[in-house]
């Protein structure tokens, strides 16, 4: 190997939460999430390796690219699924109101 190679593989392992750990991101709809949540990783050339989670909180596995920085990616995932949440209302019990007042 060339001494000015420099090879890089990064991998993070997100983990999202809801506000207090509200138990509201119910089974028979954390499919639709899982596939938002694939479709923000495509947009942002990053690789989703696993997606998963359960009422409370969500695991997300992914090749990093370097080229993206570490906040521009948490604000594109954490606004991308917030987005889709609200567009789709398909967790009513989750309180996005909420949040965006500061509660």
């Amino acid at each position: 190997m060339n001494d000015d190679t420099i090879v890089s593989r990064l991998f993070l392992h997100i983990i999202l939460t809801t506000k207090a750990r509200e138990k509201v991101l119910f089974q028979e709809r954390r499919e639709g999430l899982y596939r938002e949540i694939w479709h923000i990783h495509r947009n942002l050339g990053c690789r989703l390796i696993c997606v998963s989670g359960s009422e409370e909180h969500i695991h997300i596995l992914v090749g990093f690219k370097p080229t993206i920085s570490l906040d521009g990616y948490a604000n594109a995932v954490k606004t991308g699924v917030a987005a889709w949440i609200e567009a789709e209302a398909v967790f009513p019990q989750l309180s996005l109101a909420s949040r965006k007042r500061g509660d």
